[in-house]
C-alpha cells in the first residue's frame, strides 16, 4: 500500500533539494553583489549612475529568481503536507479495520 508514496517521495525530496540548492546558489550570488558600486570621483554623475542602475537591475533579477525558488518551495511543501494528510487518513481507515471494523468512537 505505502509502495506508491515511495518513488513519490523520493522525487519530491530530490525536487525539494534542487530547489533549497536554488535558494542557496541564488543568495549567494546576491551576496556577491555587495552593497553596490560607490562613486567614483573620476566619473561623472551620469556613469555613476549608469553603474548603480546596472547594480539594481542585476540585485532585482536575482531576487526575482529567489521570490520564485521560494513560491516553488512553498508549493513543494504544500504539496508534501496534502500527502501527509492523506497517508494519516489512509492508516486510520486501515487500523480501523484492521481493529474489526470498530466504529470509530466520538471524540
Amino acid at each position: 500500500m505505502f509502495k506508491r508514496y515511495g518513488i513519490a517521495y523520493i522525487f519530491v525530496a530530490n525536487v525539494e533539494l534542487d530547489v533549497k540548492e536554488r535558494i542557496r546558489r541564488l543568495s549567494a550570488e546576491l551576496e556577491s553583489l555587495g552593497n553596490g558600486p560607490g562613486e567614483v570621483a573620476e566619473f561623472t554623475v551620469r556613469a555613476n549612475t549608469m553603474r548603480r542602475n546596472e547594480y539594481l537591475n542585476e540585485s532585482n533579477r536575482i531576487r526575482g529568481q529567489i521570490i520564485s525558488a521560494y513560491a516553488d518551495y512553498a508549493g513543494l511543501l504544500e504539496g508534501t503536507v496534502r500527502s501527509l494528510l492523506q497517508m494519516q487518513r489512509e492508516m486510520v481507515e486501515i487500523m480501523r479495520l484492521q481493529a474489526g471494523d470498530a466504529p470509530s468512537r466520538p471524540r
